[in-house]
């Protein structure tokens, strides 16, 4: 049918039409520009306390007589290190020196202790780590190690590995390619109770230098 209504009153119904659809348009779009901010203020003070777990040394540290004759192993547990920019916050970064005899394998079954002094129990793992801003291994051409967990108090899990009731079966691994293995299992230190940390070293013929590892003491209450 053709629409008989007069053109003016067809352009005025055509206006309105337009009209509508603009509104519709502004109305779809204001949810994109609102928004409903809420803010809940949360106060939380930081007080500092002395570490309840902490490493010491064990047994297998040894001092020869003069400078000369460099220990078997050593334990420095107050060397300090500082985390990377932003933050550069020091934290203790104990460090152990020990010999690998070229062409050995050597073991070091007591060399620290981690001890619990809080009065409850804590899991405790050890993870390898770059938190300072080192790669996890270095220096090992020719070189691996394996860095273990005991399970028992006071110096009490042996110099034997393989033993299942006084060692972790998971020990850290390091060779020239890095960490492999980056993670012990967890072992639960009742309280007032330590446990062993073992190294094995296995040094070939042509190794050469320094190599270095690093891990963490990792403690959950």
């Amino acid at each position: 049918m053709n629409d008989t209504r007069p053109k003016t009153e067809n352009r005025r119904r055509v206006r309105t039409v337009r009209r509508v659809a603009l509104g519709i348009t502004l109305l779809t779009a204001v949810p994109a520009a609102a928004a409903v901010v809420m803010q809940n203020f949360v106060r939380t003070d930081i007080t500092t306390a002395a570490a309840c777990m902490t490493k010491i040394a064990g047994a297998d540290e040894t001092s020869f007589p003069t400078a000369a004759n460099a220990p078997y192993v050593a334990i420095n547990t107050t060397s300090t290190g500082t985390t990377p920019a932003p933050d550069s916050v020091t934290l203790l970064n104990e460090t152990v020196t020990m010999k690998g005899f070229l062409g050995d394998r050597t073991t070091v079954s007591d060399s620290i202790r981690v001890k619990n002094t809080c009065n409850y129990p804590i899991s405790v793992s050890l993870k390898a780590e770059t938190q300072f801003g080192a790669v996890a291994s270095t220096g090992f051409t020719n070189i691996a190690a394996d860095v273990y967990l005991g399970l028992k108090n006071a110096g009490a899990s042996g110099t034997d590995f393989s033993v299942a009731a006084d060692w972790d079966p998971t020990p850290l691994h390091y060779n020239s390619a890095g960490a492999s293995t980056i993670s012990t299992g967890s072992v639960t230190i009742p309280a007032n109770e330590d446990r062993q940390v073992g190294y094995r070293l296995d040094v070939g013929t042509t190794a050469t230098g320094t190599a270095t590892l690093r891990y963490t003491v990792s403690g959950r209450a």
